[in-house]
């Protein structure tokens, strides 16, 4: 099956309008994808963003530790009570990545979770395109590295500490690409 294209002003809009209504539970929020590469058409918005979490006391079930303290992804908690109320729909649900849609828009978005030490890597690599992520991770190996979709640049002598997207280029001995030029 096909999946349909949507003109990317209108995905753009609508990008912006998530980005905006949930950047008071996000570190950072980005868009991601053929968006970003500036594409005509699209499949999806793609979203790339740091929850912010805050410290909770939870029940355990359990009658001699009643409660424990966790960490609540307050990106998540709005998700689940926009879809418990049918503000959205849940098609696909992890810990790092979740895709919905909403009754008023048809475009699918996806969220992908990071870390500020990951986000560098998962917003170059949720950029895209896929055949520029195969270039990247084909360079990587020649170079003895491994590059992870889960946001680390693995190297023989450990993990490479990655600020931003052209850190990622320098380290792969590659002149840095924008975004449009990703293809």
């Amino acid at each position: 099956m096909i999946s349909p294209t949507y003109d990317a002003g209108y995905a753009r809009k609508i990008a912006d309008s998530v980005v905006e209504f949930f950047s008071d539970c996000c570190e950072r929020i980005e868009i991601a994808g053929s968006l970003r590469r500036k594409r005509l058409r699209v499949h999806d918005i793609d979203l790339v963003c740091i929850p912010k979490t805050v410290e909770r006391k939870v029940s355990t079930g359990d009658l001699f530790k009643p409660t424990k303290w966790t960490q609540a992804n307050l990106l998540a908690e709005r998700l689940q009570a926009l879809s418990e109320h049918d503000r959205i729909q849940v098609t696909k649900r992890g810990e790092k990545y979740w895709r919905i849609s909403s009754p008023k828009y048809s475009i699918p978005i996806d969220i992908y979770f990071a870390g500020e030490e990951t986000f560098p890597i998962i917003f170059l690599i949720r950029t895209g395109s896929r055949a520029h992520n195969i270039k990247l991770i084909k360079k990587a190996e020649k170079l003895g590295k491994k590059l992870h979709a889960a946001g680390r640049l693995e190297c023989p002598d450990g993990d490479m500490i990655i600020e931003n997207e052209g850190d990622v280029f320098e380290a792969l001995d590659m002149e840095f690409v924008k975004p449009e030029g990703r293809e």
